[in-house]
């Protein structure tokens, strides 16, 4: 797998894929650390751009999206409260608040993101972007938090 270009500026994590592999693919898979998820300021952003989904991803032909596309985000402690907002390509797709936990898992809804993402030309990317507001200082693991937005070819999604 082709890992993507990696930017950490303050709070923000950017990911930058020519391509994304298909599957579920772990922090550690794309190249970031614990030292590049650490979140010091109690706000996270993190921005997957892509030039390109994969072959035949249009608005009207989803079929390479996995069935419940997840991002998964564990953390090294348990937490209070936190506040998440998804968006894509500029348009809020979900707000989570999660009262609690070790973990805050996000499952997107599959024809809202298909409909969300255009294919892009020339310049133009497809961000996905997940802001945190954190009560508390902490490190996502980065073993066991993972995206999974494509699916494998031939699986049964």
């Amino acid at each position: 797998m082709h890992k993507p270009d990696i930017q950490v500026d303050g709070g923000e994590i950017l990911l930058r894929f020519d391509k994304l592999a298909p599957g579920k693919l772990s922090f550690a898979d794309l190249g970031l650390t614990a030292e590049h998820l650490k979140v010091t300021g109690g706000n996270l952003r993190l921005v997957f751009r892509f030039v390109r989904l994969g072959p035949g991803m249009t608005k009207t032909h989803e079929t390479h999206l996995f069935k419940s596309p997840t991002i998964f985000l564990a953390y090294d402690k348990k937490l209070g409260e936190s506040y998440w907002q998804l968006e894509v390509n500029g348009k809020l797709l979900k707000e989570i608040t999660d009262p609690s936990g070790s973990n805050t898992l996000v499952l997107l809804d599959r024809n809202a993101l298909a409909e969300a993402i255009d294919l892009p030309t020339g310049t133009q990317w497809n961000d996905i972007i997940l802001r945190g507001d954190l009560p508390a200082e902490v490190t996502l693991s980065p073993t066991e938090s993972y995206i999974h937005l494509v699916e494998v070819p031939g699986s049964e999604s």
